[in-house]
């Protein structure tokens, strides 16, 4: 047999996938642990403390740690025959088949166990996970390299909440502010246009979107038009708002971009920019009624003496008349 080609190939084991918010949902429903009620709050509450990260879910330094400290001190909180075992016993409260307080003081008594280990060696345990801890939010508020100086600019709370500042303050007084109700991380990089870095804004519901930290960086001013009228206000023109007509307009910045908007809001809400409230240069006047039904007339004000729609009005009326028809034939039957 002749023998036309011969490949060698060199491969390595590849470890498995790693756990997505989904596919360990699925596992915690495998093992039993957790129901489905429950399930999604223990994976939140695992994000919300800093023990796990990403959406491919890695274990950051404090999680590990976490673990560690726990199989040295109290292994038996870390027992998932223990958690299923309650789990299966509430499941059987419910179905009648255990008294309450039979499982309820059983449960207090393994309780009673885990919280006398806890206070034996409490100040061993809250020694070990004090440095991983601050490790963990460290690396978590670390945004990118101050654009002023050699410092870090890292995530800080203050009085009105969240921002981002130079580690070198107060020598550098370097700050961007942050909307509120919003989550950031860094994205690793730096922005293409104006070298500052670039971060992931996270807002519930909603994919993560990243933007350059600087709010006056050129990639947010959006058209021409938009540039030009900026330059004119940046150069102390007064430009009449032209909604209102009494307004000026006016240079507003946040973290989604530098936009125009008129001096007399909220009595006016003229906007116009990148920002979160206009997308491409378009204007978002205030939300109207949205009336789906085919049958209502052009005219959605509400009627004059009762203050409601016309529609509703109409029906009302022709109750009126069939109840007046029925007394008539009442009346008829009665003579």
């Amino acid at each position: 047999m002749d023998v036309k080609k011969i490949e060698l190939f060199s491969k390595q084991t590849q470890p498995p996938k790693r756990y997505t918010q989904a596919s360990i949902i699925k596992e915690l429903e495998k093992r039993g642990l957790g129901t489905k009620a429950t399930r999604a709050q223990i994976l939140e509450n695992l994000y919300t403390r800093g023990y796990v990260d990403e959406t491919s879910i890695t274990v950051t330094g404090l999680g590990k740690k976490t673990v560690e400290v726990l199989q040295k001190y109290s292994p038996t909180i870390l027992d998932e025959k223990l958690t299923r075992k309650i789990e299966e016993e509430m499941e059987e409260i419910r179905e009648g088949k255990k008294k309450e307080k039979e499982v309820l003081e059983e449960a207090r008594q393994i309780l009673d166990k885990i919280l006398q280990d806890f206070k034996k060696n409490e100040k061993q345990i809250g020694s070990e996970l004090v440095g991983a801890a601050e490790a963990t939010e460290e690396k978590q508020n670390y945004i990118g390299k101050c654009t002023e100086c050699d410092g870090n600019l890292t995530i800080k709370k203050g009085k009105f909440g969240y921002f981002i500042a130079c580690t070198k303050y107060p020598e550098c007084r370097v700050t961007f502010s942050l909307p509120s109700k919003i989550m950031v991380k860094s994205a690793e990089k730096n922005c293409e246009v104006c070298n500052t870095p670039n971060i992931f804004v996270i807002r519930k519901g909603k994919q993560p979107q990243e933007l350059c930290l600087n709010p006056y960086c050129e990639s947010k001013l959006g058209d021409s038009e938009i540039a030009e009228t900026l330059k004119k206000i940046e150069a102390g023109n007064n430009i009449i708002c032209p909604v209102c007509k009494k307004g000026h307009l006016r240079a507003r910045k946040s973290l989604f971009g530098v936009f125009i908007g008129c001096d007399q809001y909220p009595r006016c809400n003229y906007v116009k920019g990148n920002s979160i409230n206009s997308i491409n240069g378009n204007v978002y006047p205030k939300k109207t009624l949205s009336v789906k039904s085919t049958e209502l007339t052009k005219s959605t004000e509400p009627a004059e003496s009762t203050g409601e729609l016309p529609e509703i009005k109409k029906k009302k009326q022709r109750k009126g008349t069939k109840k007046k028809e029925i007394t008539k034939k009442e009346v008829k039957k009665s003579d």
